[in-house]
């Protein structure tokens, strides 16, 4: 019964992930619902993933904790002065920071695997600054360090597959850090696509919603 009501939440997220991708950057209160609805999914998943495991040690708290910053990130992209962009991604830098914290707990650490996934984060987001930087320099210190903090998490958890005794939950936390990291970098190069924006917004609710469910099967 529990996992059938983990897929069926699992489904919504995907539903409303798509629906998030299509319209993430629809104006006013439409778009707003639709990206809230989203990332409400994904905090659900996180805290019923988590409450079913019965998961009470930090990872769980600092996973729930970061998807419902998530959600509280979409509130801050409301914000339509573009002196005050900054804020929703400097939203956005500090869940990713608390999903860092979660992955670390839930895994074995290890200072390498998060300086070389650190670096690695470091790498793409200089790429965006040389390929994209119209925005402000606020906007361009968050998003750097965000991808940073992004790409440590695909390198603790990457690692953390090959040792760790919970296989799957670590290759899930891999497999969904890897999609948000690479969509990260799309959305960031500011590429006016729609196709782009779509793919890019796609990969990082999906990612983020296979990251929530990882802890069921901890």
């Amino acid at each position: 019964m529990k996992l059938v009501s983990l897929i069926c939440l699992a489904v919504l997220c995907l539903i409303t992930s798509v629906l998030y991708a299509i319209f993430a950057d629809k104006k006013g209160w439409q778009g707003f619902f639709i990206k809230g609805l989203a990332m409400f999914s994904i905090s659900a998943l996180s805290l019923v993933s988590v409450y079913f495991k019965g998961l009470t040690n930090a990872a769980g708290v600092f996973l729930s904790l970061a998807f419902v910053a998530f959600l509280f990130c979409e509130g801050a992209s409301l914000i339509d002065d573009e002196n005050k962009k900054w804020i929703a991604t400097a939203c956005s830098t500090v869940a990713t920071g608390i999903l860092l914290a979660g992955v670390i707990a839930l895994n074995q650490f290890s200072i390498l695997p998060l300086g070389g996934g650190l670096l690695f984060g470091i790498g793409l987001a200089l790429v965006v600054w040389v390929f994209n930087n119209e925005k402000g320099a606020l906007n361009n210190i968050f998003a750097i360090v965000q991808l940073a903090l992004a790409g440590g998490i695909v390198g603790v958890a990457a690692i953390s597959t090959i040792s760790s005794l919970h296989f799957t939950t670590t290759l899930l936390v891999t497999v969904g850090a890897g999609l948000n990291l690479i969509g990260l970098f799309i959305k960031n190069l500011n590429l006016n696509s729609k196709a782009a924006n779509i793919i890019a917004n796609l990969m990082i609710t999906v990612g983020l919603a296979v990251i929530a469910s990882s802890t069921y099967f901890y």
